[in-house]
């Protein structure tokens, strides 16, 4: 499904796991780039590679308690 989201920039937070991480890589999926948040840095690293590999997207990492 095409949503129009190609050149757009999401921010998600509780990226890590979970329902945030499943948000996270759907629009990538889409076409929008993203900043992805989580508390743990080491896993919202590993988070953001894995959707950038994934979908080909840039993902930006950031640790932040939102």
């Amino acid at each position: 499904m095409e949503l129009g989201l190609s050149g757009k920039v999401a921010v998600i937070g509780g990226a890590s796991m979970g329902l945030g991480r499943a948000c996270a890589h759907a629009l990538a999926s889409e076409g929008a780039s993203l900043v992805v948040c989580s508390r743990d840095e080491t896993r919202i690293k590993s988070a953001a590679s894995e959707i950038a590999k994934a979908t080909g997207v840039d993902v930006l990492p950031m640790a932040a308690d939102l």
